[in-house]
């Protein structure tokens, strides 16, 4: 899976979606888990990272560690 399956058509331009898949493949990594499709973390992990970059948030860190902290994980 990746997370741009959960990116609306233009809602960001294709750097940003790369950005976001790179940020998204780290928390995974991080919190060592497995892109699996069918995985509600992995899912919910992909939402909120689009959530917190739609809230203005830029950088790559920073993005990971808040939608870490917001799910609790």
């Amino acid at each position: 899976m990746t997370i741009r399956r959960f990116l609306k058509e233009g809602q960001v331009g294709p750097r940003e979606a790369q950005l976001l898949d790179l940020i998204y493949r780290r928390t995974l990594k991080r919190r060592s888990l497995v892109n699996r499709d069918d995985d509600p973390v992995c899912e919910a992990i992909a939402r909120k990272i689009i959530e917190v970059h739609k809230r203005g948030a830029t950088d790559a860190i920073a993005i990971s560690e808040l939608a870490i902290r917001e799910l609790g994980l």
